[in-house]
Order: structure tokens, then C-alpha cells, then sequence
């Protein structure tokens, strides 16, 4: 199990680097992007497989992880947090449902294609209402946490 976590971590983190790379994200943010990606995926395939947690509830807790993550990092580094989020959260991406819900439906198994398109469909809403989660809490208490400037309020 561990040599499978580390072999899903590095490919998040380089999946996500290369998606850095396709939004044109500055070169000197390739590691951070990295590592909120791959941290974000590793959390999120231990939930589901290291702990049996529904798919849906997984995939919500890390975008939730991963969002409030980028806006720390954000905070941090002086720069927008959709610089880190976008392509951090490309691992949670349910992709694979996606192809599996048309390759049903093409070899038509249609009951089969239904499961997956539901799933994929629950994993999309999860990373919406995670991301909204995220987003909730107030930048203040970002900036408070992570000891950047506060911008005074007249």
C-alpha cells in the first residue's frame, strides 16, 4: 500500500505540474502547484481506498483540503489562489468515469453507463460544493493564519 501511495502521489504531482504548464502558470510556481495537487490526490485516494469512504465524501474533503490549501499558499506567496487551485485540482477530475459512461453507453450496456454517469456526476458536484466550502471562509483568517498583510478596512 505504501509504494502504491507513493506511485499515485508522483503521478498527481506530475499530472499536475503539466497542467501548470498547459494554464500558463509561472514556472516558479510548478513545485507548489505540485504539491498541492499531489497532496490533495493522495488525501483523497486514501479516504476512498485506505478507508473505504464513499467517493463522493472523499472527493468533497479534498477539494475542500486542496482549495483551502491554494488560498493559504496564495496568501503566502503573494499571488491569486486560482493559480494553485486550477491545475491542483485536475487529479480529483473524474475522467475516468466520464470514459467509462461513454464506453457503456457506445457498447450498449446501459445500466452500466447510468452507474457511471451518476458517480461522475456526484464526483463533479462534490469538487463544486468543496470548492464553495473552501471559499467561505473568510480571506482574513487566511491571511491572520499564514502572517500576511492585512488590508485595512476604512
Amino acid at each position: 500500500m505504501i509504494m502504491e501511495a507513493i506511485r499515485q502521489f508522483l503521478a498527481a504531482v506530475i499530472g499536475t505540474v503539466g497542467f501548470s504548464v498547459m494554464f500558463r502558470v509561472p514556472r516558479k510556481y510548478y513545485p507548489d502547484c505540485g504539491i498541492i495537487g499531489g497532496l490533495g490526490w493522495i488525501f483523497c485516494w486514501f479516504l476512498h481506498n485506505g478507508l473505504n469512504v464513499w467517493s463522493f465524501l472523499s472527493t468533497l474533503l479534498a477539494t475542500f483540503v486542496v482549495t483551502l490549501t491554494s488560498r493559504m499558499w496564495a496568501a503566502r506567496r503573494k499571488s491569486a489562489a486560482i493559480m494553485f487551485l486550477l491545475p491542483a485540482i485536475f487529479p480529483m477530475i473524474p475522467g475516468g468515469r466520464i470514459y467509462w459512461t461513454v464506453y457503456y453507453l457506445i457498447v450498449n450496456e446501459l445500466a452500466l453507463s447510468a452507474r457511471n454517469g451518476r458517480a461522475a456526476i456526484a464526483e463533479v458536484v462534490a469538487i463544486v460544493v468543496g470548492i464553495m466550502c473552501a471559499y467561505e471562509v473568510p480571506q482574513r483568517s487566511i491571511n491572520r493564519l499564514m502572517g500576511a498583510p492585512q488590508a485595512d478596512r476604512k
